[in-house]
């Protein structure tokens, strides 16, 4: 059950690339050959099977003034760059930043909780619990969670070990069912983490917190494994041409699909652009190149991570 093992260990976007939420530091046109068919991004924008509840629930959480949580990686005094977004093959930020930086071009506050590298489950939950307790106790308000962390399962792995009888058709009619077999095989195998978070998130479900998430990058035939937990909204990456990225999961799971493909671009100010508006979302004084001039190839970061956030941009 190489999987269950995977998924006890660490489920993070790290620096050594153990589970890619994320796709960075791509030349110019290189997520060319990663899209499979085309999908509009209008025909797959809600999962057929709850359309009304998904799409009140991600317009909710965009629409609220209230700032979203960001759990994931960000630069800083506990974690070093490993992302570089001017293109001059020095880094320059974690990949909470690009994901704060998409939800910030939405207009949305962004609360960050920042792993720091660290992405075990009993960390996640370590982090969260505090936020559940003061929400519940009516210290915080929050208008939704945002968790790039993943492991990507195939659902013949998952019927294989759960002993389970369904497929990824049935996943989202059957999630409360498969969540429950997974805990008690993580629990069984030392990893009660799980557990922990499937309750933490069913408490911010009860208080009507969407928690979105990257519905994974190990493509149509995986889902990660945090879609079955409670609450979840599962996000699918759709390329800049509306078509669906190949690397994204796809299935009932997957509650929207949205863009999750962005060239990073100079402005003319000489900051850089993430979500094509012209109008700059890192400072110049935070890269490593200071100055149009120091800026090397366009990049391109591609993934579901990212397309979670794009749910609240408007292009």
């Amino acid at each position: 059950m190489t999987w269950i093992r995977a998924a006890a260990a660490v489920l993070l976007l790290t620096p050594s690339g153990m589970s890619f939420a994320g796709v960075a530091d791509l030349p110019w046109g290189g997520s060319a050959g990663a899209r499979l068919g085309p999908l509009s991004p209008t025909a797959a924008a809600i999962r057929p099977s709850a359309p009304a509840a998904a799409d009140r629930g991600l317009a909710a959480a965009c629409r609220s003034s209230d700032p979203i949580v960001v759990l994931d990686n960000f630069a800083g005094s506990t974690l070093a760059p490993y992302i570089d977004v001017d293109g001059d093959g020095v880094a320059d930020v974690a990949h909470g930043d690009l994901v704060a930086a998409l939800y910030r071009a939405a207009g949305k506050r962004v609360l960050p909780l920042n792993m720091a590298g660290d992405g075990q489950l009993d960390t996640l939950a370590d982090l969260l619990e505090p936020v559940a307790d003061a929400v519940e106790r009516g210290a915080l308000r929050i208008s939704g969670i945002n968790v790039s962390q993943m492991a990507a399962v195939s659902a013949a792995a998952i019927r294989r070990d759960t002993g389970l009888p369904y497929g990824s058709s049935d996943f989202y009619a059957r999630r409360g069912e498969i969540n429950a077999a997974v805990i008690a095989l993580m629990d069984t195998h030392g990893a009660p983490g799980y557990g922990r978070l499937s309750r933490l998130f069913a408490r911010f479900h009860r208080r009507g917190i969407p928690i979105l998430i990257a519905a994974g990058n190990g493509g149509p035939a995986k889902v990660s494994l945090l879609s079955f937990l409670p609450g979840t909204y599962p996000i699918g990456a759709l390329g800049a041409d509306g078509a669906r990225l190949r690397l994204s999961a796809a299935g009932s799971l997957v509650a929207a699909w949205r863009r999750g493909e962005f060239v990073l671009a100079r402005t003319s100010d000489g900051n850089v652009d993430i979500d094509g508006d012209g109008i700059g979302d890192f400072d110049a004084r935070m890269l490593s190149g200071r100055s149009a001039k120091g800026l090397g190839r366009p990049r391109t970061i591609l993934g579901t991570s990212y397309a979670a956030p794009a749910v609240c941009l408007r292009r």
